[in-house]
């Protein structure tokens, strides 16, 4: 996938091989994560002697990356709403036994997609992400692991269901736009338009905030 990566091999006094893979994060909408990668890449190297580079990939770097890969092969590449709507690309990843992906929320609702004066989590959707989960499922992915760091959204997650299939109403019938501001408006959540594929897929939720 185009994004900032470190990759290594620790071989053990015993012969062992150890695999080291890094990603960088981001800083409150700040994409680029090569300046993280290289001094974490430097402090293995003094601490680990027989550290031998892997391949690093580092590619066109634009708007949403946190800068982590998804791991395996197989990256895929989506056109989603982004969180304000706008039309945006975002990138996942298939693990060999191809019914894994690895996904994280950033890439199609992130906070760099936003201008400064533009942040209103009022206005925010995940739309984006739904379908991005919408299309692994199309693929016949049943596992994802999915990052949920660097969101600009704060919608309950309605932009992403109503992606896959759910229908929010307020008590007029009239259905709700799926954005953060708009939520105190759902009266009615139907979930029978869910795709069927959810059932039989297992979602892990990653989040380093408690």
């Amino acid at each position: 996938m185009n994004k900032s990566t470190y990759g290594g091999r620790i071989t053990h006094k015993r012969g062992k091989q150890h695999e080291i893979h890094l990603c960088a994060g981001f800083l409150q909408g700040i994409p680029d994560g090569d300046r993280e990668l290289r001094h974490s890449g430097a402090g293995l190297r003094e601490a680990f002697s027989r550290l031998r580079d892997a391949e690093r990939a580092s590619g066109r770097r634009r708007r949403g990356h946190s800068g982590c890969p998804a791991p395996g092969h197989g990256g895929r590449e989506d056109q989603n709403p982004g969180p304000m709507f706008e039309p945006e690309t975002a990138e996942w990843g298939l693990l060999p036994d191809g019914k894994t992906a690895v996904m994280e929320m950033a890439q199609a609702s992130g906070l760099p997609y936003v201008p400064m004066e533009q942040k209103d989590p009022r206005k925010a959707t995940s739309l984006g992400t739904g379908e991005m989960i919408a299309d692994a499922l199309k693929r016949g992915v049943r596992k994802i692991l999915i990052g949920i760091g660097g969101s600009a959204t704060n919608d309950g997650g309605i932009g992403m269901l109503t992606s896959l299939g759910a229908v929010f109403t307020d008590e007029n019938g009239e259905k709700v736009q799926p954005v953060g501001g708009e939520m105190i408006r759902v009266a009615k959540a139907d979930f029978s338009g869910l795709m069927p594929e959810l059932k039989e897929t297992e979602i892990t939720v990653i989040c380093d905030v408690t």
